[in-house]
C-alpha cells in the first residue's frame, strides 16, 4: 500500500513538473515574440537598375553650289544667298526589339526640347511554395483522472518512433507497458 502511495507521489509529481515546465515555455515564448515583434524595423531597399540601350544619330546633310534663279516678272536674280531645309529630326525608339517612331512636335526646336518619352512596364512574379509537414517529434504526455479505485495517474513517453511507453497508477493498481503511435 505503501509502494502505490510513493508510485502516486511521483506520477502527481512529475505531471506538475511537466506541466510547470510547459507553462513557463509558453509564457518565455510569448514575451520573447511579442518582445521581437515590436523591436521589428522596415528595411526598405531600393535597387537602381541601368537599362542597356544604344545610341545611333545618323544625319545626312547635301550641300550644292546653283545657279540664283531670275524672277519672272522683273527679270532680276533672286537677292537670296543661301537656301536651307532643315526637315524635323524624327526620333526612333526600340524595346525589346520593337520599334517606334517618335516625330518632333511643331512647338519644338528639337525631338525632346519640350517633351519627353515615358516608357511604362509593369512586371509581377509569385512564387508559391508548399512543404509537407512532417512531425517527427519525440511527445511526451500526462493525464490524471479518477476510478473506481480513487484518483490515478498516466505518464507516456516516447521511446523510438513510432513506439513508446506508458505508467499507469492509483491506489490499488500499478501497471506499465509500451504502444504504438500511428
Amino acid at each position: 500500500m505503501e509502494d502505490k502511495r510513493k508510485i502516486i507521489t511521483i506520477a502527481a509529481a512529475v505531471i506538475a513538473l511537466i506541466i510547470a515546465l510547459a507553462t513557463a515555455y509558453t509564457i518565455g515564448y510569448r514575451k520573447g515574440y511579442n518582445a521581437g515583434q515590436a523591436d521589428a524595423k522596415v528595411v526598405t531597399k531600393i535597387k537602381e537598375i541601368k537599362l542597356p540601350a544604344e545610341v545611333k544619330t545618323e544625319t545626312q546633310t547635301e550641300i550644292r553650289y546653283v545657279e540664283k534663279a531670275t524672277d519672272s516678272e522683273t527679270g532680276l536674280p533672286e537677292k537670296t544667298d543661301l537656301e536651307a531645309n532643315v526637315g524635323k529630326q524624327e526620333l526612333t525608339v526600340k524595346v525589346n526589339g520593337r520599334e517606334q517612331v517618335i516625330h518632333k512636335a511643331n512647338t519644338e526646336k528639337y525631338v525632346l526640347d519640350k517633351n519627353k518619352i515615358i516608357l511604362d512596364q509593369q512586371s509581377k512574379a509569385s512564387l508559391e511554395i508548399k512543404v509537407p509537414v512532417v512531425d517527427n517529434t519525440r511527445k511526451w504526455s500526462a493525464g490524471i483522472g479518477y476510478g473506481n479505485h480513487g484518483w490515478a495517474g498516466k505518464v507516456d513517453f516516447p521511446i523510438k518512433q513510432p513506439v513508446g511507453g506508458w505508467v499507469y497508477g492509483d491506489k490499488s493498481t500499478v501497471a506499465a507497458g509500451i504502444q504504438v503511435n500511428f
